[in-house]
């Protein structure tokens, strides 16, 4: 399957991400706590995967402290799990995070 991952345009993808959210966790964000990921973009991160089926087709949120990568959340639509996609995800969110200065990750 043909995937980009890239960080988040704006307030227009979080449909897509909570949609994936509520999928994933059974105590998901809200688009409050999105939107204010959003305003944060000294600290906060949200990277997402787009397909050619599905604008948003996984995310994960970060954040950048201390030299640290915090890894919020990270999630999939259910039928794109067990792909390697969300390695493939995890990987680059980590090579973001050093290139932003971060040396560990939790």
């Amino acid at each position: 399957m043909q995937y980009r991952i890239e960080p988040i345009t704006g307030e227009e993808d979080l449909p897509g991400v909570l949609e994936v959210d509520r999928e994933s966790f059974s105590n998901p964000w809200t688009r409050e706590m999105y939107s204010s990921e959003l305003q944060n973009t000294s600290t906060s991160h949200l990277y997402v995967v787009r397909t050619d089926q599905w604008a948003i087709a996984g995310f994960c949120a970060f954040w950048i402290v201390s030299g640290e990568i915090h890894i919020n959340n990270i999630a999939l639509r259910p039928e794109l799990r067990g792909q390697g996609i969300g390695a493939a995800l995890l990987r680059h969110v980590l090579e973001e995070g050093r290139k932003m200065g971060a040396r560990r990750a939790t």
